[in-house]
């Protein structure tokens, strides 16, 4: 088998962006002045900006979305971008997940306020690599994935159990972190590494792992 192309697992999010007139106090008011709706989260902007380069490779989507309104504008928003939603899957156990993002007009300042919905019990069963054809599989965030970023009693992690599987079939692997408060930052990295082809890290996540590091001896 020849591989070639994309598989692009893990955090399915539709950004919902209103422009308002200012941030309110508690128990006050303000006024939306235009909205608009938008594809969010690691593997769905990564999709999306290699349709919008026109690349000549396959790209497909592994993620859990609800059924619901949001669930038929990502398949609608990725149909339209010729992006396989094979693997894209939907549940009545949880909704899409959605994030509000509250611009103010004046300053740019930026709030938002962020539903985990399905994206929190995907989980190791959503996965199939025997279904694709797929070169590397990108799989992101870690430490937004509730379930993929649960520790087993082998100091394994749910998603290193799936990029093991991942490369046992013949691809290879890239992880995105996102940056958070998380106890269990570090443990939940050095699961993924030994499986992790390219790790993607900004300074801020790379830094938490070497000072928990620093830390832990």
């Amino acid at each position: 088998m020849t591989r070639t192309g994309i598989l692009a697992g893990g955090n399915f999010i539709i950004d919902h962006v209103k422009l308002i007139d200012r941030y309110p106090e508690h128990d006050m008011l303000a006024f939306i002045q235009s909205e608009a709706s938008s594809n969010g989260g690691g593997p769905y902007n990564v999709l999306k900006d290699l349709a919008a380069m026109q690349v000549d490779y396959p790209l497909e989507a592994a993620g859990l979305v609800g059924q619901d309104a949001n669930s038929d504008w990502i398949m609608r928003d990725c149909a339209a971008a010729g992006i396989d939603t094979t693997q894209l899957h939907q549940t009545e156990a949880a909704p899409t997940s959605y994030t509000d993002a509250m611009t103010v007009k004046g300053t740019g300042r930026r709030t938002f306020f962020h539903q985990l919905g399905a994206n929190a019990i995907r989980g190791a069963s959503h996965f199939d690599f025997s279904r694709t054809q797929a070169k590397i599989f990108h799989l992101g965030y870690l430490m937004l994935l509730s379930e993929m970023d649960r520790m087993l009693e082998d100091d394994r992690t749910v998603a290193s159990r799936v990029l093991e599987a991942a490369k046992a079939a013949g691809l290879l692997t890239s992880v995105d972190l996102v940056s958070s408060e998380n106890d269990l930052f570090r443990l939940i990295t050095e699961a993924s590494l030994p499986f992790t082809d390219y790790l993607i890290v900004n300074e801020i996540e790379a830094g938490k792992v070497v000072e928990d590091l620093k830390s832990a001896h």
